[in-house]
């Protein structure tokens, strides 16, 4: 049989059915999902398929072929806030036939992967970093050859794509890797979070707009989402797979040296057996075994009220090189220090079909909670959004009585549906001027984040944002992370992220408390090393100010301190190098953190050339996966005889927690819509082009359509006849 290859749009045969397996939103939660060692996965026929079999097509008509099964095991070593994590994934194939693995899975948004291995039959092949392009290349060449061959790309810094080349009739292959993290602590309480489902993304269409040329009129392609098929994996129905089978199972082992005395350890959204090693270590396990790949794992630990762990310096020297990780938190502000102001505040509410089910449930509470915030002197509004969006008022309104109970009976007429059009809320909620401008305009935007426009919405809220604060609601089982955290940062604002309706008071609780707190601003360091954040956010009462410096270890000063400005007074911490502790990884840490920053100043440069060397300098450097790198592994014999096909199979993932296989919000093909440009004439007629509009260092669509114009012209001016694609 030919290559087939079937990554993007994909079939599933289960128990006779055809079913779609694109993006589709929810109201019921999947079944509870045991793993079976008894399914024979082969190729067949419809009628030889057995209920929960996912089956791709092959070019023989009325034969089909299984997905190769990936399991996951998670192994965590947590020492003080560091973390560091191996994740093993195999890949099982029980068909006649070679197949390449194709699986995309996500990470913590701040992970830094830094190793690959392939392990076949207890040995180990050790990945290399390469530049994206040729790492690809080094794969596909291995893939030709016939030999075993693993890929790690990285997507968006909390998505990833792991490829696995030439899986034999009947083999089991597995790759682990390895990347380094950091807890995140709120209020004394340590977490860390564990994605284990990638959730399906809603990529708003191209626009093709029609431009002027001296040949005529010619169509550009304006997609805000160029590689929206890599974040895309097929999904499973969870109504069609048995109760006793788990397509994507994950365990976890996670070893935990707190350095301080535990008070306890939980996890909401799983069970977990927590086994007291001594008083500040532990080992905690899931208590069911295997679990199912539908929902995030949330780690959460504190330590006994007589200690403050969350102020703490720790050091690494790697060579000629020291690397400083501080966690400061500041005083909690006398409740007499906190300056009274009235508020305009604007709650937007994501009403796409991905927030069906418990999520809009979560939403609708969340948003009627904070309505009962609202004081006699603010004003309020409430913007949703779906494939369009809607406001209650045209304008801020009073927060009385009688305008909150018009606004409670509008909330709870909200139902779920459509896609995630997010721009022209954002644009509706952030340019728009407070009519009374003493008022503080705070923007509490409440979703789970499942677009895969992310740059864009960034780039939004770095131009329209003025004077307001945005404060992102995470909201699901599986929210994106990466746009909450990033867009609290440009938003200059905090995040919260609500897993559970039983979560909803207390997680708004913390929102509310960071609203009401002073703002410690104007943060500076005495560090004149490389440090990231380069330039310090703003820090809400409960958050320790965080940063991660590199200094040449002949260089290290005696301490370094940490300033800002609190409830209108000067906060002020010294730490000597000698109260510090010794961490490992914080090399790894150090560069991820760079790389988000640099990420992230793509924003307010112009040279995205520099910008991007500085990026592929710092991976290779340092050995991790970024937008500009991958890992690659080879081994060097090959396995799979050069006379049979290789069948590519993308693995597929299971539905988020509380996510229906319903509605379907996006389809798997690029969806463009036209555009006409009023303010380009149409000179003539002539052949039309279509091209996509690359990715640029600003992000702005008007400066990207602006150069755009100009590389048409120049290439029709010189006469040239190669056409640019995206």
């Amino acid at each position: 049989m030919a290559l087939r290859h079937i990554l993007i749009t994909t079939t599933t045969i289960i128990a006779g059915q055809s079913v779609y397996s694109g993006p589709a939103f929810a109201e019921t939660s999947p079944p509870d999902l045991r793993l079976s060692q008894t399914e024979d996965l082969r190729e067949m026929r419809i009628n030889e398929a057995e209920a929960g079999t996912l089956m791709f097509h092959t070019d023989i008509p009325g034969q089909y072929i299984e997905a190769p099964r990936v399991a996951t095991d998670v192994a965590m070593n947590i020492a003080g806030p560091v973390i560091r994590t191996t994740l093993s994934q195999t890949f099982e194939n029980k068909t006649d036939q070679w197949v390449e693995g194709v699986y995309v899975f996500p990470l913590p948004e701040n992970a830094a992967v830094d190793r690959l291995r392939i392990v076949i039959g207890g040995r180990m092949i050790e990945g290399q970093i390469k530049e994206k392009r040729q790492a690809k290349q080094i794969y596909e060449q291995a893939k030709s050859e016939g030999k075993k061959a693993s890929l790690v790309e990285q997507q968006r810094p909390n998505i990833f794509t792991a490829s696995v080349a030439n899986i034999g009739p009947h083999e089991t292959v597995a790759i682990q890797i390895e990347y380094q993290d950091k807890a995140v602590i709120k209020d004394g309480v340590f977490k860390t979070r564990f994605p284990m489902v990638v959730a399906p993304r809603f990529s708003p269409p191209a626009e093709v707009v029609q431009v002027a040329t001296t040949e005529g009129v010619q169509n550009l392609v304006l997609d805000p989402v160029l590689d929206r098929k890599a974040i895309t994996p097929p999904l499973i129905d969870p109504k069609l797979e048995p109760v006793s089978y788990i397509r994507v199972p994950v365990s976890l082992n996670i070893n935990l040296d707190a350095g301080f005395d535990i008070a306890e350890v939980t996890s909401p959204y799983h069970n977990i057996s927590a086994n007291l090693l001594d008083n500040d270590s532990a080992n905690i396990t899931l208590a069911e075994g295997d679990v199912p790949a539908n929902r995030d794992f949330l780690l959460e630990w504190r330590a006994k009220e007589t200690q403050a762990p969350y102020s703490a310096v720790f050091k690494e020297t790697v060579g000629e090189n020291t690397y400083l990780l501080s966690m400061l938190t500041p005083p909690k502000a006398d409740a007499a220090d906190i300056p009274t102001q009235a508020r305009e505040s604007i709650f937007v509410i994501d009403t796409s079909g991905s927030m069906g089910g418990q999520s809009i449930a979560q939403a609708r509470e969340s948003l009627l909670l904070a309505l009962d915030q609202l004081q006699p002197e603010d004003t309020f509004n409430i913007i949703r959004f779906s494939s369009d969006h809607s406001k209650f008022k045209f304008k801020a309104v009073p927060a009385n009585p009688e305008n909150i109970a018009k606004a409670r009976r509008w909330v709870r007429n909200l139902r779920a549906k459509g896609g995630t059009q997010m721009s022209p809320a954002l644009n509706a909620a952030l340019k728009v001027t407070a009519e009374d401008e003493t008022r503080l305009r705070q923007v509490i935007f409440i979703t789970d984040g499942a677009i895969g426009n992310e740059q864009q919405l960034f780039a939004q809220i770095q131009d329209d944002l003025g004077d307001s604060r945005l404060f992102p609601v995470g909201i699901g089982s599986a929210p994106n992370s990466y746009f909450m955290s990033r867009a609290a940062k440009f938003g200059r604002g905090s995040f919260v992220q609500i897993g559970n309706i039983s979560e909803v008071t207390d997680r708004m609780g913390t929102l509310f408390k960071a609203i009401d707190s002073p703002v410690l601003t104007d943060l500076k360091s005495s560090i004149s090393g490389a440090s990231f954040p380069a330039r310090l956010p703003d820090v809400y009462q409960g958050d320790p100010v965080i940063s991660i410096a590199k200094m040449k270890t002949r260089d290290l000063p005696a301490s370094f301190s940490i300033s800002g400005n609190l409830a209108g007074s000067t906060w002020h911490e010294t730490k000597t190098l000698s109260e510090t502790e010794a961490a490992k990884g914080l090399s790894v840490l150090w560069a991820r953190a760079k790389i988000a920053d640099l990420e992230e100043s793509r924003f307010d440069r112009s040279s995205a050339a520099n910008i991007d060397d500085q990026i592929l300098r710092t991976a290779l450097d340092h050995h991790i996966v970024s937008r500009l790198t991958s890992l690659v592994a080879v081994d060097i014999t090959p396995s799979r005889p050069m006379g049979d096909d290789l069948k590519t199979r993308s693995v597929p993932t299971m539905l988020p927690e509380g996510w229906k296989f319903g509605e379907l919000a996006t389809k798997r093909k690029t969806n463009v819509t036209h555009k006409p440009s009023p303010s380009v004439p149409n000179t003539g007629s002539g052949s039309q082009q279509s091209l996509a509009l690359p990715n640029t260092a600003s992000p702005h669509e008007v400066l990207g359509l602006i150069g755009s114009l100009m590389l048409l012209l120049g290439l029709f001016s010189a006469k040239l006849t190669r056409r640019e694609t995206g």
